[in-house]
């Protein structure tokens, strides 16, 4: 049977019955295509629904737009503990309008952003907040454009998140600078179990800082460099410093 996919006209009607469902802890909406409008009826709902704490919409072409209305309906679920909003539209006016909420949300353990085009910008935007989250345990960022610049404004947010152990970067064009600043934050995450940094553009030295790094992160099962431009002697260094952890994954 084919599945039913929901539109913008669909979430208006979906909305209006939202209203009544006040003890509804999930709200899966992922892989439709409610867009702009659609985000916009839901998130007039959303404020009712006080009990939710995970909330999915993931691959449904939200914009700027949509992004602003969600964000303004946040703040009054304060049991939230997972956001996804992966492969939308976002942007940087989205990443900035969900900044501004998100230090209410002091609930959530995963936030999920990946393939929003937020940009260095948006990046920088959402740095500010990122220190409000101290139950975060999962930041996934990947394929953001988010460049060296991003990088080192997330790396400054990131020791305020003691309870992390996944954080996502690939794809983000952070080269040497940004895994440079990134590693100088790492020995504070002593939590983290998953670091992926693929496809961005880390040479010899940002690689050599990463492995650096490696001796503080005890809890590290995985450590993912691939489809970057290390060089054989720096990936020498890399596996060097992670041959000191039995339980680490390394893929290079």
């Amino acid at each position: 049977m084919a599945r039913s996919i929901i539109t913008d006209s669909d979430a208006r009607i979906l909305a209006e019955a939202l209203h009544k469902l006040r003890e509804l802890t999930t709200l899966d909406l992922g892989n439709n295509e409610i867009g702009d409008t659609g985000i916009i009826a839901i998130a007039a709902a959303l404020p009712h629904l006080t009990q939710l704490t995970t909330l999915n919409l993931s691959f449904n072409n939200i914009g700027a737009a949509g992004t602003r209305d969600l964000a303004a309906a946040l703040p009054a679920l304060t049991q939230l503990t997972t956001l996804n909003l992966s492969w939308n539209k976002i942007g940087e006016a989205g990443a900035r309008a969900l900044a501004e909420v998100l230090p209410h949300l002091t609930a959530l353990t995963k936030l999920d952003l990946e393939n929003n085009k937020i940009g260095a910008a948006g990046a920088r935007d959402l740095a500010v907040a990122l220190p409000h989250l101290t139950a975060l345990t999962t930041l996934d960022l990947t394929f953001n454009n988010i460049g060296a610049a991003g990088a080192r404004d997330v790396a400054a947010a990131l020791p305020a998140l003691t309870q992390l152990t996944t954080l996502d970067l690939a794809a983000n064009k952070i080269g040497d600078a940004g895994a440079r600043d990134l590693a100088a934050a790492l020995p504070r995450l002593t939590a983290l179990t998953t670091l992926v940094l693929t496809f961005n553009n880390i040479g010899a030295a940002g690689a050599r800082d990463v492995a650096a790094a490696l001796p503080a992160l005890t809890q590290l099962t995985t450590l993912d460099l691939g489809e970057n431009n290390i060089g054989a002697d720096a990936e020498a260094a890399v596996r060097a410093a992670a041959a000191s952890n039995p339980i680490l994954v390394l893929v290079i």
